[in-house]
């Protein structure tokens, strides 16, 4: 009896290491004494304490913790102050750097992927200073007669600083599908809340990571996060592209009946047996703002031939969209319900963001999206010739 009992406990202890791997941070950050270093899984739902210690007067320290499936984990000095490592069980990380400078001076040994992180916040922080450097000369030269140019010039360094990181990170991915790291890689982000890879245009890379990491890890949670929302995109992909057949070329424009400025209500289909540029802008648009002398170049210039403008406003004040029609001199139909982004129009047309326009036919089928300036102009005159 009492064998069967030994067995039984070494049987179960055995399952447990299985199911429960411990894992070790280690190393040493001087100029630290005393500081309390703080060791922090990132969940789902934010940030869980796994261990603490007080530097040593020479900067060693020491944390545990144990896992059942691969995590992110932060090294804390202060909640500003802190690295990110990327720990599997069994793990002995060993971390050094310079408490005053943590961030900018730490190295990590038995973690590549932790160093893959290390060098790509770096690679990310240089991005962002070349960024906010765009933006400093911008604001220098928002007086300035050639600010047109100069802008473009801007726009263009943005781009490929951009693409830069879309390749940078891309890399990462490519070579790492099947590791933890390609999916913090998917995650990052250049400009606040723009990331460098888009759910849309890049939908089949959250795929891919989502297949390989859902079959080695499925108990991870930060595979779990991934995974759900790769199913609540697709959903929205499945109903955007099923909207984006019924606004493609061809197509019927779905109708639109909103309040003009003094409260009468307008149709499009009123529009019908003219060519309609259907506009949808807003007065706190700077590019749709741009967009309105061009507007009225070809109003004048083609109204009397039949064409005529259909402008819808996702304006929440009623005061700041009439101050622009003026201002604007639109003398063309003008209709809002005044809700911003939560207007009945969005989810119809599939707005992300405007400008946006579909050029009409006389009996309201799109014929063209998206014309502006010169090809707008174009368009009218191949028309109407």
């Amino acid at each position: 009896m009492k064998k069967n009992v030994f067995v039984l406990i070494v049987f179960l202890m055995a399952v447990s290491c299985k199911n429960k791997s411990s894992f070790t941070i280690h190393g040493r950050l001087v100029n630290g004494d005393g500081n309390k270093v703080v060791l922090k899984e990132m969940t789902g739902t934010g940030l869980s304490t796994i261990d603490s210690a007080f530097l040593r007067q020479d900067g060693k320290f020491k944390l545990q913790g144990a896992m059942k499936v691969p995590g992110f984990y932060g090294l804390f000095l202060s909640q500003q102050d802190f690295i990110m490592l990327v720990v599997y069980p069994g793990d002995d990380i060993t971390v050094a750097g310079d408490a005053n400078d943590l961030l900018g001076s730490y190295s990590v040994d038995g973690s590549d992927e932790s160093v893959i992180v290390r060098d790509a916040v770096k690679f990310l922080n240089k991005a962002k200073i070349k960024i906010d450097s765009l933006s400093r000369i911008y604001n220098e030269n928002r007086n300035n007669p050639q600010l047109d140019q100069i802008k473009a010039g801007l726009d263009s360094t943005f781009y490929s600083i951009t693409g830069d990181a879309k390749n940078y990170f891309k890399r990462i991915i490519e070579t790492n599908s099947n590791r933890l790291i390609s999916l913090w890689a998917l995650y990052q982000q250049i400009v606040p809340n723009q990331g460098v890879f888009d759910w849309k245009k890049d939908f089949s890379l959250f795929e891919h990571i989502d297949t390989t990491l859902s079959r080695l890890y499925p108990s991870a949670v930060s595979v779990q996060t991934l995974h759900n929302q790769v199913q609540e995109v697709r959903i929205y992909m499945e109903q955007f592209n099923a909207s984006e057949r019924s606004l493609s070329i061809g197509k019927e424009a779905p109708e639109i009946a909103l309040p003009s400025p003094d409260g009468k209500t307008i149709a499009l289909s009123s529009t019908r047996g003219k060519i309609v540029l259907l506009d949808f802008w807003a007065s706190w648009c700077a590019p749709c703002r741009s967009e309105n002398p061009h507007l009225v170049d070809v109003y004048n210039k083609y109204r009397s031939k039949g064409f005529d403008i259909f402008q819808v406003s996702l304006d929440r004040s009623k005061q700041a969209w009439i101050k622009a029609i003026a201002d604007d001199k639109l003398t063309w139909t003008q209709v809002s319900d005044l809700k911003f982004w939560n207007s009945a129009v969005v989810p119809v047309y599939q707005l992300n963001s405007i400008p946006a326009s579909f050029l009409l036919d006389q009996k309201g089928v799109i014929i063209a999206k998206n014309l502006r300036g010169k090809e707008l102009e174009q368009k009218l005159s191949e028309i109407f010739k």
